[in-house]
């Protein structure tokens, strides 16, 4: 056992160029020694760590990151270990504490927050075992290793701030892919383990695969020992609810968020996304006192560390602005504009961000005040705040004002901060659209495509653009996507059969307009077209009765009462 008091930070690396300077600067003067393992960099990562004073040993992986960091365990010298990982870095504030209470001789290990910065911006919290004896603690598990240390443990308030998940996507889909094959096999080897099962379900969850997530999690939640409330259950409860909810079964998630709160009533993550299940339920007022409880919860964890101390993950630790913007939000859905804007305004003046100046603009958007929600996205970018769904609602409202010139615009840096986001592509596409820039377009759409062949609206957006460019053989390619995917938008599929008409495709045409029908009110214009769809495709008495159904809807409806009349005139009996 080291000196008393001494700490050495020990990591495993792998081509962490990027990050380990940052790493390895943030404890300079918190520890008396680094010790790192390298796995195989091919990069920087070894050299930079030696310009920087760590003693590097070099292990070949071993498909285990237990066995790794194991491994590395036994070239410390110090009484107690600091564990980074290399794309972490140590809150420089916070080192005279953890010079403090390494000094202690009533604790082993010590849990620190740990918080994750999201590729959407948001963070995520965790408390976990990141200060240890040396000589009294190991990891277990192959993936999402665990720390066991034995004797008495503590909690400190000493912040590591991780990096690892704010990658490319191109990275982030090979570090889960990497992560999946690897749970697989603890899976396979440790079969009544929930832990490897929550963590490949969050895998999922996060991939959108969300059906899989349920499963996976069901499975999970099956393993946890009855009674046992342990943050693995908590976690598995938490997840499976929130993807219940994506796939809109919103009973069930419910469901789960009430008995998860029956039994933790400060899990933020179950309360915020019980708040958003009823705001989807148009269970608007619940929807606020939910949201409300999260914030007040959320504050008195930041007040009392000790009682927001918890061994779960909280994804929801930097929600508090989404939080404060649903509520808005639900005031303008029960219909009290006033008191959404006054909310909004007071959230300004308080606490400013940029979903406080989008709720505010959408507030005065509804007040038919477009010069003044202008002024205010116009605001919120002079105050600094480069958000892509600002720039995003200021393209629509320098759209909706008829400056088409300043809506590409607009959309266009949206598009710069966001080039990932399929929605921020779809808009920016049919801005260029509105301006009669169809190449464009199309080429925005493109590339909104390879990210999402299945989004509807890029589908759509691509199926006019071609139209608009004499297109035909591309505009005829995007109706048999089209066609295959399950459209639930009565508008949408309106849009499809009218394109489908002007291609000459009839029938494709009646399949969209029947699906709008069956979504919403009958419009006498749908049956009309579905008659004339008919009438092209040589039915004259399916068209009759279309166009009778049609004016029975709205007896003012003149194309179908012309066209009736053209079709009894067709058909009536030639006198002798």
């Amino acid at each position: 056992m080291g000196r008393r008091g001494t700490v050495a930070l020990c990591t495993i690396v792998k081509n962490e160029e990027r990050f380990i300077r940052k790493c390895l600067a943030s404890v300079q003067g918190a520890v008396d020694e680094i010790v790192i393992v390298d796995t195989g960099s091919t990069d920087r990562t070894v050299q930079i760590a030696e310009e920087m004073g760590a003693k590097v040993y070099h292990h070949p992986w071993q498909d285990s990151f237990s066995e790794a960091r194991n491994f590395a365990l036994q070239f410390v010298t110090s009484e107690w270990v600091l564990q980074l990982d290399g794309d972490e870095e140590l809150e420089r504030a916070d080192i005279p504490l953890l010079r403090e209470v390494v000094k202690s001789r009533q604790v082993n290990s010590l849990f620190v927050p740990i918080l994750n910065y999201m590729p959407d911006g948001s963070i995520s919290r965790l408390y976990y075992r990141r200060l240890f004896r040396t000589h009294l603690g190991h990891y277990q598990g192959i993936v999402h290793n665990q720390l066991v240390v034995s004797g008495a443990t503590g909690q400190a308030e000493i912040r590591i701030y991780h990096h690892g998940y704010n990658l490319s996507p191109e990275e982030m889909a090979a570090k889960q892919a990497r992560s999946e094959r690897l749970l697989l096999k603890q899976m396979a080897e440790e079969p009544d383990d929930p832990f490897p099962r929550f963590n490949l379900g969050r895998i999922y969850r996060n991939q959108g695969r969300f059906q899989q997530a349920i499963q996976v999690c069901q499975e999970g939640l099956g393993l946890c020992l009855p009674g046992a409330r342990t943050s693995t259950y908590f976690m598995l409860l938490f997840d499976l609810a929130y993807c219940l909810m994506m796939v809109d079964r919103l009973g069930e998630a419910e469901a789960y968020c009430r008995q998860g709160l029956e039994e933790d009533p400060k899990n933020l993550d179950l309360r915020f996304t019980l708040g958003t299940i009823y705001a989807r339920q148009q269970r608007h007022a619940e929807a606020v006192r939910e949201y409300q409880r999260y914030l007040d919860t959320l504050a008195r964890c930041e007040r009392e560390p000790r009682y927001g101390f918890t061994t779960v993950i909280v994804d929801s630790w930097g929600f508090e602005n989404r939080a404060r913007y649903h509520i808005g939000q639900c005031y303008i859905a029960m219909g009290k504009l006033h008191q959404a804007e006054a909310w909004y305004k007071d959230l300004l003046r308080e606490k400013p961000d940029a979903l406080c100046f989008r709720g505010l603009a959408r507030c005065r958007i509804l007040n038919k005040d477009l010069e003044g929600a202008r002024q205010t996205l116009e605001s919120a970018v002079a105050s600094g705040y480069e958000d892509a769904f600002i720039h995003f609602q200021l393209g629509e409202v320098w759209r909706d004002m008829g400056n088409f010139v300043e809506s590409v615009r607009c959309f266009a840096r949206s598009a710069e901060l966001a080039p990932s986001n399929v929605d921020v592509l779809n808009g920016y596409a049919h801005a260029l659209m509105s301006a009669g820039q169809y190449e464009e377009a199309a080429e925005v759409l493109n590339k909104a495509h390879a990210l999402a062949p299945s989004h509807v609206g890029v589908l759509i957006g691509l199926l006019r653009a071609y139209q608009r460019r004499g297109r035909p053989d591309e505009a005829r390619a995007m109706v048999e996507a089209l066609s295959a995917l399950d459209i639930a938008d009565a508008q949408a599929n309106r849009e499809v059969g009218d394109a489908c008409v002007r291609l000459g495709l009839y029938s494709q045409a009646i399949f969209f307009y029947e699906r709008a029908l069956v979504l919403a009110r009958p419009e006498a214009r749908v049956l009309g077209n579905i008659a004339s769809c008919y009438a092209q495709l040589g039915h004259p008495e399916a068209a009759r009765l279309g166009y009778q159904a049609a004016l029975e809807l709205d007896p003012n409806y003149a194309l179908a009462r012309r066209n009736l009349a053209v079709l009894n005139r067709l058909s009536a009996p030639v006198k002798a």
